[in-house]
């Protein structure tokens, strides 16, 4: 688990199921595919210049994350941003602990009897 302080607050991120399914479904998606369509609709393989679209999104994912750890903590995107902005928080390290907690897209399925 990795932490991160928003407005000099430290905050534990707990990434898996939870915060999947929250942040596809802040989005509109009720399946897990849905994250893949956020990444190639937000363009986030290319965030050199990032639009509000694409902090908005990071902002919301660092919330599931921060919720699922601990669920009545209020905390809003905009002073989760504001943090990123100030280099606060570092937005590689958080996406790369989220990618490691989501599914494994290349499982074989068994095959059935003879």
């Amino acid at each position: 688990m990795i932490k991160v302080k928003v407005l000099g607050k430290s905050y534990g991120l707990k990434f898996g199921y939870g915060a999947l399914r929250n942040v596809c479904q802040h989005y509109g998606y009720n399946k897990v595919s849905g994250y893949d369509k956020l990444v190639k609709e937000l363009k986030l393989d290319k965030m050199d210049d990032p639009s509000f679209e694409q902090l908005d999104f990071i902002g919301n994912l660092i919330i599931s994350g921060i919720k699922s750890h601990t669920p009545d903590v209020q905390v809003n995107s905009d002073d989760v941003i504001t943090s990123v902005l100030k280099s606060d928080i570092d937005i590689s390290i958080v996406m790369r602990e989220f990618s490691s907690s989501l599914p494994n897209n290349k499982v074989e399925p068994k095959k059935g009897g003879k």
